[in-house]
């Protein structure tokens, strides 16, 4: 549990404020496997690897939207920015757009759906599901880069038992 949250606190400053947060998330999931193996001694089973990334994508998914939410909170309240919602009008007319495109009959129910993402609460659910999907992807790819890691390990430990 150390070692995810040792990794954790830089991959979540890394993927909040750099691009190619996938990036950072996978390879914060072998690092946190390489760790946990240089203090156990024994290489991990990939299974183990998956569990271990996993614990460093809660961590790390968490931290991330506490700094977003924080980046957020000062852009509005300290900087009056309003780019977070300009950003939720501008993903409301772009679906709104889609689909009137697709359906006319039912422009009269999108027109009432648009107005419920422009409100407050609908803005709120936006920003609430960007967070949650947020987590879940950096949960998995961070799982993911834990078998990576689990694999590399294992393979540098056979590697060398055959070399001996």
């Amino acid at each position: 549990m150390a070692c995810a949250f040792l990794v954790a606190v830089p991959v979540a400053v890394l993927s909040s404020m750099l691009d190619f947060s996938s990036i950072w998330v996978i390879g914060g999931g072998v690092a946190t496997v390489s760790i946990y193996r240089r203090r156990i001694g024994v290489p991990p089973s990939g299974k183990m690897g998956w569990r271990i990334g996993a614990l460093l994508g809660i961590f790390a998914g968490s931290l991330s939207t506490a700094f977003y939410s924080i980046k957020l909170l000062v852009e509005r309240h300290m900087l009056h920015s309003s780019e977070l919602d300009q950003q939720i009008h501008l993903f409301t007319q772009q679906f709104a757009e889609q689909v009137n495109k697709s359906d006319p009959q039912t422009a009269a129910a999108m027109a009432e759906l648009n107005r419920f993402w422009l409100s407050p609460d609908g803005a709120a659910a936006i920003v609430l599901g960007g967070a949650a999907m947020t987590i879940l992807f950096t949960i998995l790819f961070a799982a993911a880069g834990g078998a990576i890691g689990a694999r590399i390990t294992t393979l540098g430990s056979t590697r060398a038992r055959h070399s001996s």
